[in-house]
């Protein structure tokens, strides 16, 4: 167990937008949480390809495609799958979220308003799935947007690609880590505690090896981690270097009276 030492400052809120899958034919839906990042393409394509062509412009090539053409810490969405860790319980993905900077709520609600009902390909243009907006009260859905007051533990649904190589040093993978936090506006003087784990305590998960990639990630360390932390705001945390293609997707450890750290 490492602990990393920073000053406290407001961690940034996400604004998310979620969906659930939906078989073609209208039937029931379930994909592989190893292939995340290729569902999260998929919706990310759908995004792109719903966008009137008026609007297709520099700001959204960034904010809805993710195109960096500045700093790369400009806002933009997150496409995340969700394993389903609190209504079946067994790890495969039947929903999804649209996350983004609160500040940019307005522009996230418009794109999932031109998502809904969308149907979602593969790269041989082949139907997948279907989205539709989920209930309010989702129980996928909140497992990964409520935090307990106070001091709580969050361990990954996903792994978290750490943005480098570690060389299987923890100095190393901590000072990895904390940029981790940084770049999604996580003081890191509200993480009490990290700790690399081999496996994720979640239903279903793998281990952080068996989980695809974006190209520009696989030369990085891939880690299952657990968080202790405080003062976290309700919304999904997502972190590392997969966190725009549904990789390092935190969730509370206690849910449904069950602790599962």
């Amino acid at each position: 167990m490492d602990v990393i030492d920073a000053h406290d400052t407001a961690p940034a809120q996400q604004a998310y937008a979620a969906f659930t899958l939906h078989a073609p034919d209208g039937g029931r839906f379930a994909f592989p949480p190893a292939r995340t990042v290729a569902l999260a393409a998929m919706l990310r394509h759908a995004a792109c390809q719903a966008l009137p062509p008026g609007s297709r412009n520099a700001e959204s090539g960034l904010f809805v495609a993710g195109h960096v053409d500045g700093p790369k810490l400009q806002p933009r969405i997150s496409y995340l799958p969700l394993p389903d860790i609190a209504g079946r319980s067994d790890g495969l993905v039947r929903h999804v979220m649209l996350a983004a900077p609160e500040q940019r709520c307005g522009q996230l609600r418009a794109v999932a308003e031109l998502l809904d009902g969308v149907m979602l390909r593969n790269n041989q243009r082949r139907p997948v799935a279907r989205i539709k907006p989920a209930a309010a009260d989702d129980p996928v859905v909140a497992a990964y947007l409520q935090r307990p007051a106070g001091e709580c533990v969050l361990a990954s649904a996903t792994p978290v690609v750490l943005p480098g190589c570690d060389e299987r040093r923890t100095d190393k993978a901590l000072k990895l880590f904390t940029r981790c936090l940084d770049q999604a506006g996580i003081p890191a003087g509200l993480i009490l505690a990290v700790r690399f784990v081999e496996q994720s305590p979640w239903p279903g998960a793998q281990g952080a090896a068996a989980y695809e990639r974006p190209e520009h990630c696989r030369r990085f360390t891939c880690r299952h981690v657990h968080l202790y932390c405080r003062d976290l705001p309700a919304g999904p945390i997502v972190l590392g270097a997969g966190r725009f293609r549904g990789l390092g997707l935190m969730a509370c450890g206690i849910k449904k009276g069950v602790r599962y750290l």
